[in-house]
């Protein structure tokens, strides 16, 4: 899945925090890591997005 900046129209590169991906390890599928946000972050004016994982 393609995202595209609000801010350039640059294409997102994602990138997750290691702080979430051991969340997500020590416990799969529970509430809170359901509505844990994956961080992308735009290779061209370097701005952040956060999506809600499904």
């Amino acid at each position: 899945m393609k995202k595209k900046c609000d801010v350039c129209h640059g294409k997102f590169k994602k990138s997750k925090m290691l702080k979430l991906e051991s969340v997500e390890m020590i416990s799969p599928g529970c509430l809170f890591t359901r509505r844990v946000k994956e961080t992308w972050r735009c290779n061209t004016c370097k701005s952040i997005y956060k999506m809600a994982k499904k």
